[in-house]
């Protein structure tokens, strides 16, 4: 099975009488995406259908999408934080049922989407 290291957006989708759920899509694969009411179930319903798709395409001998990774990375960095902050995230990692990179990545990964969202908007 292929398995592409495809880009992921997640964002909070707020609908006209105050509710909300998350999306998670693929800037590659168009069309492909997960929803739910936390981003964790967001981001595992779209690599559910990632997957799917994939396997569609190998199954049909379709050509698969490539990812867009102009550089390479390790996937690996070391955060430093306060002792206070490193407690807190473990709790909440925690209460989550995650492992505390999980939580971290998730947290970074919203925040970059919304960064990036609000760029888009300002241009």
């Amino acid at each position: 099975m292929i398995n592409r290291d495809y880009t992921m957006k997640v964002e909070k989708q707020i609908y006209e009488d105050g509710s909300f759920e998350w999306v998670a899509s693929f800037l590659e694969i168009k069309g492909i995406i997960g929803v739910g009411d936390t981003q964790i179930e967001a981001v595992t319903e779209a690599e559910e259908a990632k997957k799917a798709f994939l396997y569609a395409l190998e199954a049909t001998n379709s050509p698969i999408p490539e990812a867009n990774c102009d550089v390479s990375f390790s996937g690996r960095t070391t955060v430093r934080m306060s002792k206070r902050l490193h407690k807190l995230a473990f709790e909440c990692a925690q209460d989550e049922g995650i492992s505390l990179n999980q939580l971290i990545v998730d947290a970074v990964n919203v925040y970059v989407t919304e960064s990036i969202t609000k760029r888009k908007l300002m241009d």
